[in-house]
Parts: C-alpha cells; structure tokens; sequence
C-alpha cells in the first residue's frame, strides 16, 4: 500500500508540474491539486511514521516522504522511467534547486522541518552500523544536502520571527515586494501550523537552537556507530585473513 501512495503522489507532483498556463479549467485543477491534498498527506505521514515498526522496512514510508518534499524531481513526464546513467548517481545531490520551488516549500513547510524532527529519535533508537540503517541515514542527508534547499528553508522560517526586510531601503521596490512576501509566508505557515497540528502545538525551527543541539547529539551517536562499524570491518577482514592461511 505505501508504494502505491508513492506513485500516486509522484503522479500528483508530475500533474501539477505540468501547467501549460492557458487558464483552463484543467490548469486550475493543476494549481489546487496539491494543496487540497496537502492535510491528508501530511497527517497520513505523520500517523504512518509514529506507528511504523523499528526495522528496516521503515525506507517504504521513508521514501515516499523525500518523494512528496521533492517535487522537483518529477517534473518532465517523459522521463519518470528514466535512470542516471553510470557515473551519475550523486546527480541529485550536486543539482541546484531553483527558487521558483519557494512557494511549494512554503506551502508545506511542516512536511520537511516537523517530520524530520519526529524522525530524530526514531533514528537514535536505531542500530546505524547495520547497511540498511545507515542507507536510510544518508538517504535523508542526501536530500537535505542539495543546493539552496537549506536556504530556502532558512528564508521561510526567518518569516515566522521577522517578517521584515533589513538592508534595504524602505522605498525600493524590492523591500516592498519582499516584505509582503515575507507577511504571505508567516500568515500561511501559521495557518499550517493551527489547521495540521492545532492551536496547542509549538513549532520548533528546524535552525533552531532546539532542533541544532539534537542534531549535534544525533552525529555523536553516528559517530560512534561510524567507529562501531570500522571495528566490525576490521575484525571480520581478521578473520578471512585467518582462514585463508
């Protein structure tokens, strides 16, 4: 069942990606179709998660998550079946996100900063010196990593503390467009906020000083499954040495 919400939700991505721009009923449909889903995919995400069993099977919902918070990937239609070619694995990673995406992440800012929250401890609880544990992990890191991802997250939440714009002058055409993009963004994440999560939930930035200093203690413990595995590999290349002589 999770790879068919997978599909579909690659299909929705590849739907509403395909605006031609001619003001047609179906153009209109394009617009709206991922925000009329958007409180059913994320409550879907946010239950599935918290009651997924602690094993490997937990990448099904993993990747259907980094599939919705990645709607760039599913851009052309005529490429959906094809693969990187040798050598181009990492082309993910390296790819620039292009800003015209700030306005999806601002859409849904709590499917990228509020479930990777709730997915620290599930990884602390986990044994990151295995394979598929660790493929998960950087599974998560890769995404995060791509260019300009990062600032566009950083620009969104800056909205919700300071919806003003510093350094520039108060009559320049782009401090006022700015700005009232900035007052657009915190009016909609708080919407997000009191309508996926309700009035009683504090959100917590995901380059907040809270979320920062959970990260820091999550990379000691991968740190010590990074020595863990080490000490395994050295251990099991003893052992073949051993009974090859």
């Amino acid at each position: 069942h999770i790879r068919v919400v997978r599909n579909l939700i690659k299909h929705l991505h590849y739907f509403a990606n395909s605006i031609l721009g001619d003001m047609s009923a179906m153009d209109e449909l394009k617009r709206i179709i991922l925000l009329s889903s958007q409180a059913k995919m994320y409550g879907f995400l946010r239950h599935t998660i918290h009651h997924w069993p602690l094993d490997s099977s937990f990448r099904l919902i993993l990747e259907t998550w980094l599939s919705y918070i990645q709607p760039w990937r599913y851009v052309d239609w005529r490429h959906r079946n094809m693969r990187p070619f040798p050598g181009r694995e990492n082309e993910e990673r390296v790819r620039t996100i292009d800003h015209r995406w700030i306005n999806f992440i601002a859409e849904n800012l709590l499917s990228y900063t509020v479930i990777f929250r709730q997915l620290l401890p599930r990884f602390k609880r986990l044994e990151l010196a295995t394979p598929k544990n660790s493929h998960m992990l950087f599974r998560i890191t890769k995404v995060f990593s791509q260019p300009n991802l990062n600032n566009m997250l950083m620009e969104v939440e800056r909205c919700l503390d300071d919806v003003s714009v510093q350094g520039l002058p108060n009559d320049s055409n782009l401090s006022q467009e700015a700005s009232h993009q900035g007052h657009k963004w915190n009016a909609m994440v708080r919407q997000q906020v009191l309508e996926l999560e309700g009035p009683g939930f504090q959100y917590k930035p995901m380059f907040g000083p809270d979320t920062i200093s959970e990260v820091f203690q999550f990379m000691i413990l991968i740190q010590r499954a990074n020595e863990t595995a080490h000490n395994l590999l050295i251990h099991l290349e003893t052992e073949a040495r051993k009974q090859s002589s």
